[in-house]
Formats: structure tokens, C-alpha cells, sequence
């Protein structure tokens, strides 16, 4: 990098430009976040909006039931045995290993409640929840209850925003709340436990609970209190881990400006700390061609005393003249030694050019061959 003042300016020039455009990055989001009304992709039990759910995580535990966020594997649940596991929307459900599957069965095979919102179920639970599933337009709908019995016995009818429903009966399967042959939300007995699934997850969102019937519904789904009730947060991507949220959300969109930035800083210390070359100078031949051309032309005309005098006037004091001006004619063999140092000349051409100068002042006229 040469050493000068436009490196410093270009790099100055740089650092504006990206600064500008990490400006408009900045206000870009700013200007595009979403309202706080906006609806979200799942019922997190700490979002206060409308599609939140932390108004029902908090009314249960103030309900009397031991509530508490679940955010470890599913592999890791304890024995269902007067437990209830909330899978609320879990949007991370595709991603389930089968043997997280089935440790999802062994704890409602165990005594569990398993309540799944949504089109989940085709992901947590056996394949049957899944081959009779059919989408429908998410509008709120009022749904009477289909079967009687202990979970439909407080509620005539629910409000929900269903996404989706199941238009065949599974023997195993009960429906509760409906549409004639079309159910959107189903009970289906697990050896000491029960797998409840509902086509939305409205009724216990902070809006759904103040519909007719909701709130009855979902402390029917939950069972009697008191009541251990663990509030997945595993399948929303709230991990005890931190390497889940490397790759989702919002965290590797806002690691590229900073990206950019580490990078324009290393670029620019590279460039500064690396290896420096100096300016390019002016090649030194094209003097010294001129003065070899110049002494051809004294040596032609046998003036080179002529030359020696204008020197000797252009350094007139010893101790600044050159040397080769300056020492005596018997001092001719350390001269050089002297020019070599000064004008990095040969040895063997500067004694050729004094041998010539000396035979051509013993000459009589001053030609020297």
C-alpha cells in the first residue's frame, strides 16, 4: 500500500458509506416492525396480545395448579400421574424425532393429559390424528358441543378460530366440539391418560377466554385442581440451550450488520498493518544519462577542465564540495573508494575515467585514445 494521504481518505470514504448503510438497515426495521396487536404465530404464556396466551398460564396458577414452562425435550418428561402437558401451537413440532413421540405417548399412557392446539397433532401424536384432517379458514365460529360428558358438561357451545378440523370419527376417537360430521375439537382415552387435540388455539389465547364457553372448556381440558401443569415451550424454540437460536428468529438477520462491520474492520487494519511499499520514485538513469551525455561532449571537446572549474564554483567551501573535487591529484587512488560510496559507480570505471583524465592532461592536445 503506498504511503500516502489517499489510502487514509478512501478509507474514511469506506466507513461512511457503511455507516449509511447500516443507518438505513437500523431504520428500515425500526419503520417495519410489527404492532404490538399483530397476530403471533403461537400462544407464548408471557405475550400480553390478543393471540398471547399469559392471561390463562396465570389464571391457572392463581387457580390453585402447580404451573410451570417446560423447556426441556420431551424425552425428559416425568410420569403423567395427575400431570397435564399444554402443547400449545407448537410450530416446531415437524422437527419431532420419533422418540420424542413416543415419550409424548408414555406420558399420557402413564396418567397424563396431553392438550395439542392446532394442526400439531399430525406431528406429535399417532398417525390416525392426522389421515382425516382438513383445513378450514380461521374465522371465528361458534361450535356446540358434540358429545355429553365430563369435559363438554360446562359449556353448551365454544368460540374458536379453527384451522383446521377432522371430518371422520375414529372409533377411539370422541367429539366434542362440531359441526355434524366435522369436529374441531377431539378426545381420544391413552391407557390411564387422554390425548385432547383442538383445531385452534383460541380458547385459551387472551382474547378466546373471554368467548362464551372458553374458559369452562379449557379448565375442563386441564382436570381438577390442584394439579401439576407444564406449559410447553420446547416446540416454541425456548430452549435451554442457546444453539436453537442461532438458527431461528430474528438473531441471524441482526448478526449481518455487524458481520459487515468485523469484516470492513479487518479489511481496513489489513490493509494498514500489512506489508507497506514506499512511494515509486523517479528512476535515477535518466540523470545520470544526461550527465554521461554532458561528459562525452567535454571529453570530445578535451574541456574537462572546464567542467572541474564550474564545480569547484558550485562548491566552493572543502567542506561541502564532493570529495571527488576536493582531494589533491596525489590522493587520486582513494577517490575511488569515496565515489563508490557516494555515487555507487564501479571501482574499475571510475580509475578507467580518472586514467583517461590524467593521460589527457600529459597529452599536448589533450586527445586521449
Amino acid at each position: 500500500m503506498p504511503l500516502n494521504a489517499a489510502s487514509t481518505a478512501a478509507d474514511r470514504t469506506y466507513f461512511k458509506i457503511l455507516a449509511g448503510v447500516l443507518l438505513l438497515m437500523l431504520v428500515t426495521a425500526l419503520f417495519w416492525m410489527p404492532p404490538q396487536d399483530h397476530p403471533v404465530a403461537f400462544p407464548g404464556s408471557r405475550s400480553i396480545v390478543s393471540g398471547g396466551a399469559k392471561a390463562a398460564y396465570e389464571l391457572l396458577g392463581k387457580s390453585g395448579y402447580r404451573i410451570s414452562r417446560w423447556r426441556q425435550s420431551p424425552l425428559k418428561l416425568p410420569s403423567g400421574h395427575d400431570k397435564t402437558l399444554i402443547l400449545a401451537n407448537p410450530i416446531l413440532a415437524a422437527g419431532a424425532k420419533p422418540p420424542e413421540r413416543d415419550a409424548i405417548m408414555r406420558f399420557a399412557r402413564s396418567g397424563g393429559r396431553v392438550l395439542v392446539t392446532g394442526g400439531a397433532a399430525t406431528f406429535l401424536l399417532p398417525q390416525n390424528w392426522g389421515t382425516s384432517i382438513s383445513p378450514l379458514d380461521g374465522s371465528w365460529q361458534k361450535y356446540p358441543a358434540l358429545f355429553p360428558g365430563k369435559i363438554t358438561a360446562h359449556a353448551a357451545h365454544i368460540v374458536m378460530r379453527a384451522r383446521v378440523n377432522w371430518n371422520e370419527y375414529d372409533p377411539n376417537m370422541i367429539p366434542l366440539y362440531g359441526r355434524k360430521d366435522r369436529a374441531v375439537a377431539e378426545y381420544e382415552p391413552v391407557g390411564a391418560g387422554a390425548i385432547i387435540v383442538w383445531g385452534g388455539s383460541t380458547p385459551l389465547t387472551n382474547a378466546g377466554l373471554l368467548q362464551s364457553g372458553n374458559l369452562q372448556f379449557f379448565f375442563d381440558c386441564i382436570g381438577r385442581s390442584p394439579r401439576t401443569v407444564l406449559w410447553d415451550e420446547y416446540f416454541h424454540g425456548r430452549r435451554r440451550s442457546l444453539l436453537p437460536y442461532l438458527g431461528s428468529g430474528g438473531l441471524p438477520w441482526g448478526l449481518i450488520p455487524l458481520g459487515l462491520l468485523f469484516l470492513a474492520a479487518l479489511w481496513t487494519y489489513g490493509r494498514r498493518a500489512g506489508p507497506l511499499q514506499r512511494e515509486s520514485q523517479d528512476d535515477r538513469y535518466s540523470p545520470l544519462e544526461f550527465l554521461t551525455g554532458v561528459a562525452g561532449m567535454y571529453e570530445r571537446a578535451g574541456a574537462f577542465d572546464v567542467a572541474l572549474a564550474i564545480a569547484r564554483e558550485e562548491w566552493p567551501e572543502p567542506a561541502s564540495a564532493p570529495a571527488a573535487f576536493t582531494q589533491a591529484p596525489s590522493d587520486h587512488a582513494a577517490l575511488p573508494s569515496s565515489a563508490r560510496r557516494n555515487r555507487r559507480m564501479q571501482k574499475a570505471a571510475l580509475a578507467e575515467f580518472l586514467r583517461r583524465h590524467a593521460a589527457r592532461k600529459s597529452s599536448p592536445r589533450g586527445i586521449v585514445k
